[in-house]
């Protein structure tokens, strides 16, 4: 059942429902994944749902006819009235709110992502969709920054794909370290700059104390022991 509390991901051919409320009932039904076909007769690909976001990012009616996105979009409702999971509510304005507060922080929300390269903040009215500012790496180190990336990420799903079979390795191999200049480029107000920082992320792995390996192999919890530093070049 969708709630006030209901994620939505749609990504490829699937959709994605995750409700934290199912967690007191039964842990096994708060992530609930189907083929969006199967919704696109309902109101998530009606006019509830997709159709006010026809001819923006990606989506069209093709979207729901062929049951296929491609891209990976999540959708977080507001929360009208207090719920079991939270007693605050969500007004338009106070999203407003939110918003500008993020805004302010948005020169570094890019710093220690390892897929997103570009985030932006977006106005719908009257039809219209107009961009309000954007944060993205800039177009002449983004294919550098792309490879140390996945250059990055392959090492640590190397280190995943081994501890599935046995959860004691990340006590067996090394760390695994990112350090990288990427210059990014921010629009806001109409105002396009640059800024350059030096970042470095680490995944923790071989010798550590044993509450903490603990936590690492703990297959529920799946904690990760990953740290970033950036600094302004």
């Amino acid at each position: 059942m969708v709630n006030d509390d209901t994620i939505c991901v749609i990504s490829g051919a699937k959709i994605l429902f995750i409700d934290p409320l199912s967690e007191l009932q039964d842990p096994n039904k708060v992530c609930s994944i189907a083929p969006i076909a199967n919704y696109v007769h309902s109101n998530v690909c009606g006019s509830r749902g997709l159709e006010p976001l026809y001819n923006l990012f990606g989506i069209n009616e093709q979207t729901a006819r062929n049951g296929e996105f491609k891209g990976t979009f999540f959708w977080f409702p507001l929360r009208k009235s207090p719920s079991q999971l939270s007693e605050n509510t969500y007004s338009p304005e106070k999203v407003e709110d939110l918003f500008m507060s993020f805004k302010e922080e948005m020169s570094s929300e890019l710093l220690f992502l390892t897929s997103i390269e570009e985030i932006g903040i977006y106005k719908i009215e009257n039809d219209s969709c107009e961009s309000e500012c954007t944060i993205a790496i800039d177009q002449g180190c983004a294919e550098e920054t792309r490879n140390e990336r996945q250059c990055y990420k392959e090492k640590i799903k190397d280190i995943e794909v081994n501890m599935a079979e046995d959860d004691r390795w990340i006590n067996q191999c090394d760390p695994v370290w990112l350090k990288s200049i990427v210059t990014y480029k921010i629009r806001m107000n109409g105002i396009e700059t640059l800024q350059v920082w030096f970042i470095v992320q680490y995944f923790h792995a071989g010798s550590m104390n044993k509450e903490l390996s603990n936590l690492i192999r703990n297959r529920r919890s799946k904690y990760r022991p990953y740290i970033g530093v950036a600094a302004r070049a």
